[in-house]
């Protein structure tokens, strides 16, 4: 299948295995990165799209929908589809992180926080990152959300918890963050770690981050317990979208 350059809109002759859609959104995502369609800014018809890449209007309309769905344009009846401006979310690395939260940090930053649950599930946890905490093997209820931020999805969250739940503690799991939930049930926390690295986007957050294959993702995995439960996961972000700092000033930390 052909590739789009996304500066001059043409087609090469370079073989790529993702569809059509795909390459017409990646184009114009880098065109936003490169100021080139700057936020505020409409998008060129789909008409105009379609021509300039030589693709169907379908298939501009359906790059621009992934676009749409990841917060970084938005639709105005009878006014056309306009780049979203967006800031970069940074969260501190702290066990005052573990116990304030997303939400908190947001607010901090006069920033927006919204959840979209994806999925609950049954099953072993299959992520290989999460060996690092030496979790207990058997099953355990994965819950997959996107987090947005000021409308734009930021982070993409799959979350392994222990199976000895209490009931209800899932009924609220689309809505409200799990810390949230189990401080509301009167766990306490007690543990947090945390690991950090990158990784590149796979198939299953291309399309909720609108970004190419193998786009760089930054990647925390972790590991909380509250009460009696213990709750194994890991929080993907697009590196242009997140960023977490660790305070390390004297007074914070602990006498030798």
């Amino acid at each position: 299948m052909a590739k789009i350059n996304a500066v001059h809109g043409r087609i090469s002759s370079r073989a790529s295995q993702e569809p059509l859609h795909s390459l017409v959104r990646a184009a114009l995502r880098e065109r936003m990165i490169t100021g080139e369609y700057p936020p505020g800014e409409s998008l060129p018809s789909v008409q105009m799209l379609a021509t300039e890449f030589d693709v169907s209007a379908i298939t501009v309309k359906r790059a621009i929908r992934d676009l749409q769905l990841a917060g970084l344009v938005q639709s105005h009846a009878g006014l056309g589809t306009f780049v979203r401006e967006h800031r970069r979310f940074v969260q501190e690395v702290s066990a005052s992180m573990a116990l304030r939260g997303i939400k908190e940090a947001a607010r901090d930053s006069h920033q927006t926080v919204s959840l979209q649950l994806v999925s609950i599930t049954e099953g072993e946890i299959q992520d290989k990152n999460l060996q690092h905490f030496a979790y207990k093997e058997g099953r355990y209820f994965c819950v997959k959300k996107s987090i947005s931020i000021d409308g734009m999805v930021a982070m993409f969250d799959t979350s392994y918890i222990s199976k000895n739940v209490p009931d209800g503690f899932l009924d609220d799991a689309g809505t409200k963050f799990l810390y949230e939930i189990a401080n509301e049930h009167g766990f306490d926390l007690r543990e947090h770690r945390v690991l950090i690295d990158a990784c590149l986007a796979e198939p299953e957050v291309q399309m909720h981050f609108a970004v190419p294959e193998s786009f760089p993702i930054l990647r925390r995995s972790y590991h909380f317990s509250a009460g009696p439960i213990d709750v194994y996961g890991t929080v993907l972000s697009p590196l242009d979208r997140v960023a977490y700092y660790i305070d390390l000033r004297a007074d914070h930390l602990a006498p030798a």
